[in-house]
Parts: C-alpha cells; structure tokens; sequence
C-alpha cells in the first residue's frame, strides 16, 4: 500500500514538492532535505537520497538506488538496479540479480539519462542529456554519448 501511495498519489502534479518530500520521509523513504517534482516513480523505496538533491519530473529509481548530497538530476531519468541472467537460448531474460546504482556528490545528471545496473557516478560528474552510463565514471568528468564515455576533465 505504501508503495501505490508514493508511486501514484504523492506524484501528482497537485502536491506541493515539501508536502511530497515530508510525506515520503512519513512512508519510510530516506530523502533527507530533498526537493522531488511530480512523477518521480520508486521500483522499490529501498533508495536513499542525500541533502539538497533536486529531482525533476519523470524519473525512476530501481531498489538500492543511492544518490549523495547536492545532486540535480533532470527530467526522465532511468536508474536501473536489475539485470537478468541471459546465458539460456532458451529464454535470454532469465533469473533476475540486484546490481544497485549508485551517484556521489555534486553531480549533474542532464534529462533523459538511463544509468545501467550496478553503475558509480563519482563526484562532480557531469552526464550530458541522452547519455547511456554503461561503467563507472571517474570523478570530475563530463560525460556523454551512448555509451556514455568520458569528453572533458572538469575543474576541481
């Protein structure tokens, strides 16, 4: 029940973002002094958001999601956790396994970003719209592409 409450009650546009916020910290979601826009969906509200983050409209996380402090994430963002066992010709999308995602302080993540399971965005990175994070990326970098790689060192 939780669940439906969060994923289709408090994203309608309707609700006030502080009202959302301290409305999923009362059903158990960890989001800190977060600011979350109307249609963030939750896989599963075992996700954990740091302070100051910014989530705008559209978004989903998958179980185990973790996100620092100070993060902007854009519209449509799709950070996945599962992957599937795909080693059987006889049915590819096999037996499913948790990879949590994880993004670390200071990121920008630009609209339209899908992050693969199991993915670490270091600190400071910046992911151009678009992109598809595949690997990890190494601090202070900018992003972009699909897959996405590494186009610019960015100030320290």
């Amino acid at each position: 029940m939780r669940k439906f409450i969060v994923n289709h009650v408090l994203s309608l546009p309707i609700i006030p973002y502080r009202l959302r916020r301290i409305l999923y910290q009362i059903l158990g979601l960890k989001v800190s002094k977060s600011q979350f826009w109307s249609g963030v969906f939750f896989d599963s509200l075992d996700v954990e958001f740091g302070k100051r983050c910014f989530v705008n409209r559209n978004c989903t996380f998958s179980k185990g999601a973790k996100l620092g402090n100070n993060i902007s994430i854009g519209r449509n963002l799709l950070m996945l956790s599962t992957n599937h066992d795909y080693s059987s010709p006889e049915r590819r999308g096999g037996k499913a396994s948790q990879l949590p995602s994880s993004i670390e302080d200071g990121c920008w993540i630009g609209a339209g970003v899908t992050i693969l399971p199991g993915v670490i965005i270091k600190k400071g990175c910046v992911i151009a719209s678009g992109a598809v994070v595949v690997k990890n990326c190494e601090p202070n970098g900018l992003y972009a592409g699909v897959p996405a790689k590494r186009i610019k060192d960015l100030p320290l």
